[in-house]
């Protein structure tokens, strides 16, 4: 009977045992929470260490343009070693741009309260948001009525202000600044001559550069002081799970859903659309610039010097090394696509990349993202 009574003990204790650990034979349902959990705290570390201070970066790269601008446009300044330095500055802000593109969510798209026409990004990178469509001729011709327009018709930051999307931001700034408004010609000598003979251009160039770097400040406020007009910042409200509650257009995904998907839907971005043929050709800066977009990738994944928890670490933890070298081998190959400046192969190594952040990166860090990732953009 003492025997009976010492297996029934043990039973029970083996049963409560299996309760504490969270579920005998359903191991996969409580690994998903845990690793989940891990996985937002890794996310709200990427925020800190890598998404503001790309945010910062690009800030503080439309204020440079907007100086350089203003510098170049300024009496007895019109030379072509400021234009070369503008020029230089326009490809700088631009890949730091591309650092922050895989993050096209919350500031960068802009809340209720906001009060734009458009989303904030498609004020910088219309190409992004028209779903591909290549508007150099339009904004070419737009550019060339600015800077030929009837006098005393100025073109002032207001004036621009109240422009469109897709006739302000960096492609407006690339037809300006690299090409003459007649010919398109990119020849230095060409184009400082236009800005010399032509003053409307200068007038053109400074009012777009100032409606960048409005963007750029936004897009920077709402990361790091207030998002939306809430008073909080976007940083904090993602940290402590306030975005569902807040009255602003912000879905209610968990932090590491929002990133994971947004990156999700870069790669689907570049896979679908003519992105290495049609943009940034003026300046023969695309490929530069997209190269910069993998270095957030890589922060994404890796972490930074800062970061004490990075995803790579979780899914190695997991047993998932394989998921790691996988997402390495893939982003190396298209790295060489880069390299090599092959649309093709670039768009196919996105591809795969677009399939790795659906279903390969989530499982091997324990979250579902539903059918929240993006398919076709």
């Amino acid at each position: 009977m003492l025997i009976e009574t010492q297996k029934i003990k043990m039973l029970m204790f083996s049963i409560l045992g299996c309760l504490v650990l969270a579920g005998c034979g359903d191991e996969s349902s409580t690994t998903s929470k845990i690793l989940g959990n891990e996985a937002n705290t890794a996310a709200v570390q990427i925020a800190d260490f890598t998404i503001i201070p790309a945010v910062n970066n690009f800030q503080s790269q439309a204020q440079l343009l907007d100086n350089s601008a203003e510098l170049f446009c300024s009496t007895g300044n019109t030379s072509e070693t400021n234009l070369l330095s503008l020029q230089q500055q326009w490809k700088d802000t631009s890949k730091a741009w591309y650092q922050v593109l895989p993050f096209k969510f919350g500031p960068v798209e802009g809340g209720l309260d906001i009060n734009i026409v458009e989303p904030i990004y498609a004020y910088v990178d219309y190409f992004r948001f028209n779903k591909g469509s290549d508007q150099t001729l339009t904004v070419r011709n737009k550019v060339k009525e600015w800077v030929g327009g009837p006098e005393p018709t100025t073109v002032t930051d207001a004036f621009v202000a109240g422009k469109s999307a897709s006739l302000v931001g960096f492609l407006p700034l690339e037809v300006t600044i690299f090409e003459t408004t007649n010919t398109q010609s990119t020849v230095t000598a060409d184009v400082l001559t236009e800005f010399t003979n032509a003053p409307r251009k200068c007038e053109v160039l400074t009012a777009l550069s100032s409606q960048l770097l409005v963007k750029a400040n936004e897009v920077q406020q709402g990361w790091t002081s207030n998002y939306a007009q809430t008073g909080k910042s976007y940083r904090d409200m993602l940290a402590t799970d306030e975005l569902e509650d807040a009255e602003v257009n912000d879905k209610g995904d968990s932090p590491i859903s929002k990133i994971t998907v947004s990156v999700q839907d870069y790669f689907d971005y570049l896979k679908n659309r003519d992105l290495t043929t049609t943009q940034g050709q003026i300046s023969n800066s695309i490929w530069q610039s997209v190269e910069t977009s993998m270095l957030s990738v890589d922060d994404v994944l890796a972490g930074t010097m800062n970061t004490t928890l990075s995803l790579n670490t979780i899914m190695k933890n997991n047993d998932f090394e394989s998921t790691v070298a996988l997402l390495k081998e893939n982003i190396a190959t298209l790295r060489t696509a880069i390299l090599d400046e092959n649309s093709t192969d670039f768009k196919a190594a996105a591809g795969i990349l677009d399939g790795n952040f659906k279903r390969d990166l989530p499982d091997a860090i324990g979250v579902s993202l539903g059918l929240n990732f993006s398919d076709g953009d």
